[in-house]
């Protein structure tokens, strides 16, 4: 991480953007937030209601790194991407964006995503856990994302990304 820490406003600005882009399907400027080591990760749900604390030991809903998320993103732009036809339609909603008490540029937020496709519209949420840096040139990017879905059950088998 760098130095400097990266105040609440920029974070918060960051994670709204990130959902916008992919509501907007801008999904080439989406993953331009990604830092080069990037890690997206969505744990499962564990029978007790809990989650694993890392990825070491944990059953994974997704788990990708900087050149799996380009692969996703050629996907999506091909137009071809079976789980997206038709194109799902999709608004994400950030709130109560927060500092982590204890690790400096770490964040927190809940998150609400309706989804609709196939004549139906599904609600999800959870809560993520945001790792950013910065660096000279590029401004912040999220070097972690740590996706915990409230239910992690999702209808056709596909969720997209939050």
């Amino acid at each position: 991480m760098s130095a400097a820490a990266i105040g609440l406003d920029a974070a918060a600005r960051l994670l709204v953007r990130e959902a916008r882009l992919l509501d907007e399907r801008r999904f080439s400027e989406w993953l331009e937030l990604y830092a080069d080591d990037a890690s997206y990760w969505v744990p499962a749900c564990r029978d007790d209601g809990g989650f694993a604390p890392d990825t070491s030991s944990a059953l994974s809903l997704l788990r990708m790194d900087r050149p799996l998320l380009a692969d996703w993103v050629a996907r999506m732009n091909s137009g071809s991407a079976h789980v997206e036809l038709p194109a799902v339609r999709v608004t994400r909603m950030i709130a109560g964006v927060e500092a982590d008490d204890q690790l400096r540029n770490v964040f927190h937020c809940a998150w609400m995503m309706q989804t609709h496709t196939h004549g139906k519209s599904d609600l999800h949420s959870g809560r993520s856990r945001f790792e950013l840096t910065e660096a000279p040139g590029t401004g912040v990017r999220i070097r972690r994302k740590e996706v915990r879905l409230i239910q992690d059950t999702v209808a056709y088998g596909y969720l997209p990304l939050v």
